[in-house]
């Protein structure tokens, strides 16, 4: 059994053995079923970094291939172009500075759509999990 030290009132508490191991199924099942659930599924990092910073991107690495990997509907080469011309863009840097990232995103033209359906794409996938930790 545990030292417990991060929890004073569990610390205290009576535990029966019969009790510990079921707590331990429990834990040792939600964490395999969350290994099953979630095996393929992998967020290439240069994707990751073009939603939360589209200017922080290099156009030709491999952030429009691993784009494509993710959401097999976008054209590649359309959203390398989009890519070129956010990033060319002083007063979209200047938007997106304002604005922060859900609002650019959301306001984002539809000239940029590859782009925009990407990041929209992955932003709603984890609302939630997104707004908890960003409020």
């Amino acid at each position: 059994m545990g030292r417990k030290i991060h929890f004073p009132t569990l610390r205290n508490a009576p535990v029966s053995s019969a009790a510990m191991a079921g707590m331990k199924g429990l834990l040792k099942s939600l964490a395999e079923n969350f290994t099953e659930r979630f095996n393929d599924f992998k967020i290439p990092k240069q994707v990751i970094l073009f939603v939360r910073n589209p200017f922080a991107v290099d156009v030709s690495g491999s952030c429009p291939a691993e784009a494509k990997a993710v959401m097999p509907g976008i054209d590649e080469a359309a959203f390398q172009l989009e890519l070129v011309q956010i990033q060319s863009s002083d007063v979209l840097k200047a938007k997106f500075g304002e604005e922060g990232l859900c609002e650019f995103w959301a306001h984002s033209t539809h000239q940029f759509d590859h782009c925009r359906r990407l990041a929209i794409y992955l932003l709603t996938m984890f609302g939630s999990t997104y707004i908890c930790e960003s409020g």
